[in-house]
């Protein structure tokens, strides 16, 4: 299961990069500028594109991993079951070897209905109240 950023994230960074590129062209066109911030502009504006498209972490069998903007792994927690994995104020932990470990994700940075299926799978919730006994 993907977990993608929230689409406030991508798009905040995206505008403020475009709105900035255009700025800097206009004070290079007025004899004021720098180029290097044209670049640093355009770097803005892709790091919002890759907020919108690409993943922030991964549930998978036995590990959560994290991605870098470029949407390669940066960062595995892995884990023998979800039974190893805590869920403390919207903060998750994963005991291995009895030390628990911090899993550097957040609720805040997530989008919110992914966030919860996430958090329904690791602690085995029913957060939309669908299961009924039959």
């Amino acid at each position: 299961m993907k977990v993608y950023f929230k689409q406030g994230w991508g798009i905040g960074f995206t505008i403020s990069g475009i709105v900035l590129f255009c700025a800097n062209i206009w004070l290079l066109s007025v004899g004021h500028g720098q180029p290097l911030q044209l670049l640093v502009c355009a770097m803005l504006t892709l790091i919002g594109i890759m907020y919108l498209v690409q993943p922030y972490f991964e549930l998978r069998p036995n590990e959560i991993v994290l991605f870098n903007r470029l949407g390669m792994e940066a960062r595995r927690y892995p884990f023998n079951s979800y039974a190893d994995l805590q869920v403390i104020d919207n903060k998750v932990y994963v005991n291995m070897h009895g030390k628990s470990r911090k899993v550097n994700i957040g609720k805040f940075m997530a989008k919110p209905h992914e966030w919860d299926k996430f958090i329904g799978i690791i602690t085995h919730d029913d957060l939309t109240r669908e299961l009924h006994n039959i």
